[in-house]
Protein backbone atom coordinates (compact mmCIF):
# COMPACT_ATOMS: atom_id res chain seq x y z
CA UNK A 1 0.00 0.00 0.00
CA UNK A 2 1.26 3.64 -0.83
CA UNK A 3 1.69 5.54 2.25
CA UNK A 4 1.53 9.49 1.62
CA UNK A 5 2.42 11.52 4.23
CA UNK A 6 0.56 14.47 5.19
CA UNK A 7 1.49 17.03 8.17
CA UNK A 8 0.06 20.51 9.43
CA UNK A 9 1.26 23.52 11.53
CA UNK A 10 -0.11 25.80 13.20
CA UNK A 11 -0.38 28.39 10.78
CA UNK A 12 1.49 31.48 13.40
CA UNK A 13 4.86 28.87 12.22
CA UNK A 14 7.36 30.99 10.12
CA UNK A 15 8.09 30.66 6.40
CA UNK A 16 11.77 29.87 7.39
CA UNK A 17 10.62 26.64 9.28
CA UNK A 18 8.65 25.90 6.64
CA UNK A 19 10.71 26.22 4.16
CA UNK A 20 12.48 22.47 4.54
CA UNK A 21 9.05 20.77 3.07
CA UNK A 22 11.20 21.45 0.32
CA UNK A 23 13.90 19.60 1.09
CA UNK A 24 12.52 16.45 2.44
CA UNK A 25 14.55 14.16 -0.20
CA UNK A 26 13.17 11.59 -2.86
CA UNK A 27 12.85 8.12 -0.43
CA UNK A 28 9.57 7.34 1.29
CA UNK A 29 11.76 6.47 4.43
CA UNK A 30 13.39 10.02 4.66
CA UNK A 31 10.19 11.91 4.22
CA UNK A 32 8.57 9.82 6.71
CA UNK A 33 11.69 10.35 9.31
CA UNK A 34 11.61 14.36 8.37
CA UNK A 35 7.97 14.97 8.99
CA UNK A 36 7.95 12.63 11.65
CA UNK A 37 10.76 15.03 13.28
CA UNK A 38 8.91 18.40 12.25
CA UNK A 39 5.40 17.31 13.94
CA UNK A 40 7.74 16.63 17.07
CA UNK A 41 9.27 20.65 16.36
CA UNK A 42 6.48 22.54 15.23
CA UNK A 43 3.86 20.77 17.61
CA UNK A 44 1.83 19.21 14.28
CA UNK A 45 0.46 16.00 13.46
CA UNK A 46 0.88 13.22 10.15
CA UNK A 47 -1.14 10.68 8.52
CA UNK A 48 -0.89 8.37 6.07
CA UNK A 49 -2.88 5.69 3.71
CA UNK A 50 -3.81 2.62 5.74
CA UNK A 51 -6.08 0.97 8.06
CA UNK A 52 -7.22 2.43 11.34
CA UNK A 53 -6.70 0.21 14.50
CA UNK A 54 -8.80 0.22 17.49
CA UNK A 55 -7.44 3.05 20.30
CA UNK A 56 -6.05 5.40 17.45
CA UNK A 57 -3.83 5.62 14.31
CA UNK A 58 -3.04 3.03 12.42
CA UNK A 59 -1.60 -0.73 11.97
CA UNK A 60 2.00 -1.01 11.01
CA UNK A 61 4.02 -3.65 10.51
CA UNK A 62 5.48 -4.23 13.78
CA UNK A 63 2.38 -4.16 15.36
CA UNK A 64 1.02 -7.51 17.03
CA UNK A 65 -2.11 -7.53 15.20
CA UNK A 66 -1.97 -6.35 11.72
CA UNK A 67 -5.10 -6.29 9.84
CA UNK A 68 -4.33 -3.81 6.83
CA UNK A 69 -5.49 -4.86 3.60
CA UNK A 70 -1.69 -6.59 2.56
CA UNK A 71 -1.97 -9.21 5.14
CA UNK A 72 -5.37 -9.93 4.58
CA UNK A 73 -4.74 -10.31 0.84
CA UNK A 74 -7.77 -8.12 -1.06
CA UNK A 75 -9.18 -5.05 -1.01
CA UNK A 76 -12.40 -4.62 0.52
CA UNK A 77 -13.09 -1.16 -1.55
CA UNK A 78 -12.20 -2.85 -5.05
CA UNK A 79 -14.76 -6.34 -3.81
CA UNK A 80 -17.92 -3.56 -2.70
CA UNK A 81 -16.86 -2.11 -6.82
CA UNK A 82 -18.07 -4.86 -8.42
CA UNK A 83 -21.01 -6.21 -5.58
CA UNK A 84 -22.25 -2.95 -6.84
CA UNK A 85 -21.76 -3.46 -10.74
CA UNK A 86 -23.20 -7.14 -10.39
CA UNK A 87 -26.34 -5.36 -8.45
CA UNK A 88 -27.16 -3.01 -11.35
CA UNK A 89 -26.53 -5.44 -13.68
CA UNK A 90 -28.94 -8.03 -11.79
CA UNK A 91 -31.27 -4.65 -11.61
CA UNK A 92 -31.02 -4.08 -15.46
CA UNK A 93 -31.45 -8.00 -16.18
CA UNK A 94 -34.71 -7.97 -14.11
CA UNK A 95 -36.19 -4.97 -15.99
CA UNK A 96 -35.71 -6.25 -19.32
CA UNK A 97 -33.61 -3.39 -20.11
CA UNK A 98 -30.68 -5.59 -21.93
CA UNK A 99 -31.67 -8.17 -24.19
CA UNK A 100 -29.28 -11.45 -23.30
CA UNK A 101 -29.15 -14.82 -25.11
CA UNK A 102 -28.01 -16.40 -21.87
CA UNK A 103 -29.51 -16.44 -18.11
CA UNK A 104 -29.14 -13.61 -15.67
CA UNK A 105 -26.28 -15.32 -14.07
CA UNK A 106 -24.49 -15.57 -17.04
CA UNK A 107 -25.21 -12.03 -17.97
CA UNK A 108 -24.07 -11.08 -14.23
CA UNK A 109 -20.79 -12.52 -14.41
CA UNK A 110 -19.55 -11.54 -17.69
CA UNK A 111 -20.34 -7.89 -16.49
CA UNK A 112 -17.90 -8.27 -13.65
CA UNK A 113 -15.21 -10.14 -15.95
CA UNK A 114 -15.98 -7.13 -18.49
CA UNK A 115 -15.16 -5.05 -15.08
CA UNK A 116 -11.73 -6.49 -14.75
CA UNK A 117 -10.46 -5.71 -18.40
CA UNK A 118 -7.82 -2.68 -18.60
CA UNK A 119 -9.64 0.12 -20.64
CA UNK A 120 -12.72 -1.38 -21.19
CA UNK A 121 -15.99 0.79 -20.95
CA UNK A 122 -16.71 -1.07 -17.73
CA UNK A 123 -13.55 -0.44 -16.04
CA UNK A 124 -13.41 3.39 -17.29
CA UNK A 125 -17.07 3.79 -15.56
CA UNK A 126 -17.45 6.42 -12.66
CA UNK A 127 -18.65 3.81 -10.19
CA UNK A 128 -15.19 1.77 -10.58
CA UNK A 129 -13.41 5.56 -8.95
CA UNK A 130 -16.02 4.88 -6.36
CA UNK A 131 -13.45 5.42 -2.64
CA UNK A 132 -16.08 4.87 0.01
CA UNK A 133 -15.78 1.23 0.78
CA UNK A 134 -11.94 1.26 1.38
CA UNK A 135 -10.87 0.06 5.00
CA UNK A 136 -7.64 2.49 4.91
CA UNK A 137 -8.01 5.91 6.22
CA UNK A 138 -6.83 8.73 4.02
CA UNK A 139 -3.74 10.44 4.92
CA UNK A 140 -5.63 13.80 5.59
CA UNK A 141 -8.13 12.63 7.62
CA UNK A 142 -5.37 10.76 9.93
CA UNK A 143 -3.46 13.22 10.09
CA UNK A 144 -6.59 15.06 11.51
CA UNK A 145 -7.83 12.19 13.58
CA UNK A 146 -4.16 12.23 15.18
CA UNK A 147 -4.40 15.98 16.12
CA UNK A 148 -7.78 15.24 17.60
CA UNK A 149 -6.20 12.77 19.57
CA UNK A 150 -2.95 14.96 20.66
CA UNK A 151 -5.22 17.57 21.82
CA UNK A 152 -3.27 19.61 19.11
CA UNK A 153 -5.93 22.45 17.21
CA UNK A 154 -6.28 22.35 13.63
CA UNK A 155 -8.50 26.17 13.06
CA UNK A 156 -6.70 28.28 11.13
CA UNK A 157 -3.78 25.47 10.41
CA UNK A 158 -2.18 24.90 7.30
CA UNK A 159 -2.09 20.88 5.87
CA UNK A 160 0.58 20.19 3.04
CA UNK A 161 0.20 17.11 1.81
CA UNK A 162 1.65 15.03 -1.61
CA UNK A 163 -1.57 14.73 -3.48
CA UNK A 164 -4.77 16.86 -3.55
CA UNK A 165 -7.34 15.51 -1.30
CA UNK A 166 -9.86 13.37 -2.60
CA UNK A 167 -13.92 14.44 -1.84
CA UNK A 168 -14.15 12.53 1.40
CA UNK A 169 -11.24 14.05 3.02
CA UNK A 170 -11.93 17.89 1.69
CA UNK A 171 -14.76 17.92 3.99
CA UNK A 172 -13.48 16.77 7.38
CA UNK A 173 -10.39 19.58 6.05
CA UNK A 174 -13.20 22.28 5.82
CA UNK A 175 -14.63 20.92 8.97
CA UNK A 176 -11.81 20.98 10.90
CA UNK A 177 -11.23 24.54 10.50
CA UNK A 178 -7.77 23.81 8.40
CA UNK A 179 -7.31 27.75 6.36
CA UNK A 180 -4.70 26.26 3.32
CA UNK A 181 -3.96 23.26 2.08
CA UNK A 182 -0.74 22.92 0.00
CA UNK A 183 -0.59 19.79 -2.36
CA UNK A 184 2.06 18.16 -5.21
CA UNK A 185 0.49 15.96 -7.25
CA UNK A 186 -3.07 16.58 -8.66
CA UNK A 187 -5.89 13.79 -8.30
CA UNK A 188 -8.23 13.79 -11.04
CA UNK A 189 -10.82 10.93 -8.96
CA UNK A 190 -11.52 14.03 -6.55
CA UNK A 191 -14.73 15.96 -6.68
CA UNK A 192 -13.93 18.37 -3.87
CA UNK A 193 -13.69 21.37 -5.84
CA UNK A 194 -17.38 20.20 -7.22
CA UNK A 195 -19.31 19.33 -4.28
CA UNK A 196 -17.49 22.12 -2.13
CA UNK A 197 -17.56 25.61 -2.98
CA UNK A 198 -16.21 26.52 0.14
CA UNK A 199 -12.79 25.69 -1.58
CA UNK A 200 -10.95 27.71 -3.95
CA UNK A 201 -7.79 26.41 -5.55
CA UNK A 202 -5.29 28.61 -6.35
CA UNK A 203 -1.91 30.44 -5.20
CA UNK A 204 -4.26 34.00 -3.99
CA UNK A 205 -5.02 34.23 -0.55
CA UNK A 206 -8.86 34.28 -0.63
CA UNK A 207 -9.84 35.22 3.05
CA UNK A 208 -11.56 33.94 5.96
CA UNK A 209 -14.29 32.57 4.25
CA UNK A 210 -12.69 30.07 1.98
CA UNK A 211 -10.39 27.15 2.36
CA UNK A 212 -7.39 27.74 0.17
CA UNK A 213 -6.18 24.63 -2.02
CA UNK A 214 -2.80 25.65 -3.78
CA UNK A 215 -0.14 23.69 -5.81
CA UNK A 216 3.19 23.31 -4.00
CA UNK A 217 5.82 25.33 -5.89
CA UNK A 218 9.21 23.78 -5.54
CA UNK A 219 11.13 20.60 -6.23
CA UNK A 220 8.50 17.84 -5.42
CA UNK A 221 10.15 15.11 -3.42
CA UNK A 222 9.54 12.39 -6.47
CA UNK A 223 11.77 14.81 -8.91
CA UNK A 224 14.95 14.62 -7.15
CA UNK A 225 15.79 11.24 -8.57
CA UNK A 226 15.11 12.68 -12.09
CA UNK A 227 17.25 16.01 -11.67
CA UNK A 228 19.99 14.67 -9.58
CA UNK A 229 19.77 11.13 -10.90
CA UNK A 230 23.58 10.10 -13.09
CA UNK A 231 23.33 9.55 -16.68
CA UNK A 232 23.95 7.23 -19.03
CA UNK A 233 28.04 6.59 -18.96
CA UNK A 234 27.75 4.54 -22.59
CA UNK A 235 25.55 4.53 -25.31
CA UNK A 236 24.34 1.49 -27.09
CA UNK A 237 27.06 0.13 -28.86
CA UNK A 238 29.42 0.13 -25.78
CA UNK A 239 30.86 3.58 -26.07
CA UNK A 240 31.85 5.75 -23.66
CA UNK A 241 29.92 9.15 -23.88
CA UNK A 242 32.03 12.03 -23.52
CA UNK A 243 32.13 14.38 -20.63
CA UNK A 244 30.19 17.14 -21.13
CA UNK A 245 32.13 19.74 -18.81
CA UNK A 246 30.98 22.99 -18.86
CA UNK A 247 27.99 22.23 -20.90
CA UNK A 248 25.72 21.60 -17.96
CA UNK A 249 22.22 21.70 -18.30
CA UNK A 250 18.86 20.04 -16.45
CA UNK A 251 18.27 16.03 -17.21
CA UNK A 252 14.15 17.38 -17.11
CA UNK A 253 12.34 20.06 -19.23
CA UNK A 254 9.41 21.52 -18.30
CA UNK A 255 8.42 24.55 -18.86
CA UNK A 256 4.95 25.15 -16.77
CA UNK A 257 5.49 25.85 -13.00
CA UNK A 258 1.91 24.53 -12.01
CA UNK A 259 -0.30 21.93 -13.12
CA UNK A 260 -3.04 24.65 -12.95
CA UNK A 261 -1.34 26.48 -15.11
CA UNK A 262 -0.80 23.58 -17.54
CA UNK A 263 -3.83 22.67 -17.47
CA UNK A 264 -5.53 25.84 -18.12
CA UNK A 265 -2.85 26.44 -21.11
CA UNK A 266 -3.92 23.09 -22.65
CA UNK A 267 -7.69 23.34 -22.05
CA UNK A 268 -6.97 26.88 -23.93
CA UNK A 269 -5.00 25.35 -26.76
CA UNK A 270 -7.94 22.62 -27.26
CA UNK A 271 -11.02 25.24 -27.24
CA UNK A 272 -9.17 26.97 -30.24
CA UNK A 273 -8.44 23.95 -32.05
CA UNK A 274 -12.24 22.91 -31.57
CA UNK A 275 -13.33 26.13 -32.65
CA UNK A 276 -10.88 26.14 -35.61
CA UNK A 277 -12.28 22.66 -36.55
CA UNK A 278 -15.74 23.88 -35.89
CA UNK A 279 -15.54 27.24 -38.36
CA UNK A 280 -14.39 24.71 -41.32
CA UNK A 281 -17.28 22.34 -40.42
CA UNK A 282 -14.61 19.44 -39.89
CA UNK A 283 -16.74 18.50 -36.58
CA UNK A 284 -19.43 19.61 -35.53
CA UNK A 285 -20.42 21.07 -31.59
CA UNK A 286 -23.52 19.64 -30.03
CA UNK A 287 -24.53 21.73 -26.92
Amino acid sequence: TSRFVVFFFDAKSSDEKLSCFSDIGHSLESMIQVCHHLSQLFRGSLGCNEVPKAGGGTYWADDKIDARDYTLGHDENERMKRVLIADLATKLWKSKLIKSNGSESEFVESVIQESKIKDSPIRDALVMDLLEFGRAIHAEMSAISDAARLGLCTKLSTLYCTTFPCHMCAKHIIASGISKVVYIEPYPKSYAEHLHKEIVVGVDSVGDTKVQFSPFIGVAPLRFRDLYERGRRKDGEGHFSEWAGGKSKPMVHYTVATYIQNETAMAEILRLKIADLTAKKQILVVK
